[in-house]
């Protein structure tokens, strides 16, 4: 199985500055990421089942979600400024 770049430097990210460990942050976080996207930082939130996370990309920011099982997760992301 092949790793984008996205899931590869977004775990690489997470663990860096996970404090809490969420399988939900490891499995369904990477799907909202485009797959040659460079993850710069991650930072998840309060500890619990379905924590949010902010992740920091080379091109955009987004404010994620955990959604549990029955749901998918979800993003609110923010493009930088057109230059």
């Amino acid at each position: 199985m092949t790793v984008s770049r996205a899931a590869m430097t977004y775990a690489t990210a997470l663990n860096r500055n996970e404090l809490f460990e969420s399988p939900g942050l490891r499995r369904d976080i990477p799907s909202l990421l485009h797959p040659e996207e460079e993850v710069l930082l991650v930072l998840p939130g309060v500890a619990g089942d379905f924590p949010d996370v902010m992740i920091a990309t080379a091109s955009r920011f987004l404010l994620a979600s955990v959604a549990g099982p029955s749901r998918r997760p979800s993003s609110s992301a923010r493009s930088p400024p057109p230059r």
